[in-house]
């Protein structure tokens, strides 16, 4: 398991993947573009779909070295047949056993605070809340 806050993640990345990684999907550009520079592969593409921070500083060299291709995506970018067809994808996935979704913990709504910080910690796993 790889938590977000382990100091050698990058090198048990880079062990795992030593010519880099091709393809991230992205969940927070800016809080983990210095990492995803520091495990790319030349030619690798990062698709990302949120960033904590409006304008995120890049560090330019070790993207543009490895040939990086950014794509920034919003859920507004995808056609409602596209959105469709990933979603039922996804049940199916689900329903045959080959989607499998940890979850760390589940938590009432009035303790939506906590949650917020079990998964800034990194926090292996979903932290679902309940209403």
């Amino acid at each position: 398991m790889f938590l977000a806050d382990d100091p050698h993640l990058a090198d048990r990345i880079r062990k795992a993947a030593p010519e880099g990684v091709h393809r991230i999907a992205e969940i927070d550009f800016a809080g983990h573009i210095d990492l995803n520079a520091q495990i790319i592969a030349v030619g690798a593409t990062i698709s990302s779909y949120y960033s904590a921070q409006p304008r995120p500083s890049i560090p330019y060299w070790p993207l543009g070295f490895a040939d990086t291709t950014l794509r920034l995506l919003g859920s507004d970018d995808f056609t409602p047949q596209v959105k469709a067809h990933a979603a039922a994808e996804l049940a199916s996935a689900l329903l045959d056993g080959s989607l499998r979704i940890s979850i760390a913990e589940r938590l009432p709504l009035d303790r939506i605070a906590t949650a917020h910080e079990h998964i800034e910690r990194g926090t292996a796993g979903r932290v679902l809340l309940h209403i």
